[in-house]
């Protein structure tokens, strides 16, 4: 993985995407300390498409420079549906992401992690999340 240094130094002399064929996306906790619209000046010079899971606040930003965001976050790492008394915070940051997802234009993605388990047994985790 490049620093953000070198990633902002890749980003100048790159060439960048040729064909097209490979949608390249990128986050960035990966690249502190640049900030989000830093990260996106550099992404859309090298042609990729996406910065995934940053904040809402940022998508016309993005979207102006030709960028997406291919993933958008929701309730993160700290919470999940494997914990039935986190399940209504959960469901609330849900329902709030996927309105400003359609709002914004940006397709909405989910995903489950087994992350969320926290200390839960795979089979306590899977009982408890909701149905999908």
């Amino acid at each position: 993985m490049l620093s953000a240094p070198a990633f902002a130094a890749a980003a100048e002399s790159a060439p960048g995407v040729k064909n097209g064929r490979i949608k390249q996306s990128i986050v960035p906790w990966c690249f502190k300390p640049l900030t989000v619209p830093e990260l996106a000046q550099h992404a859309a010079k090298l042609g990729m498409k996406s910065i995934e899971l940053c904040d809402p606040k940022f998508w016309p930003e993005l979207k102006a420079l030709g960028l997406t965001c291919a993933i958008a976050g929701s309730h993160g790492f700290a919470k999940g549906f494997a914990h039935v008394e986190e399940h209504e915070a959960c469901i609330t940051i849900l329902r709030e992401r996927i309105e400003q997802c359609a709002a914004a234009g940006v397709e909405a993605r989910s995903s489950r992690s087994r992350v969320f388990c926290r200390g839960l047994s795979d089979a306590e985790g899977i009982a408890n999340r909701l149905p999908a």
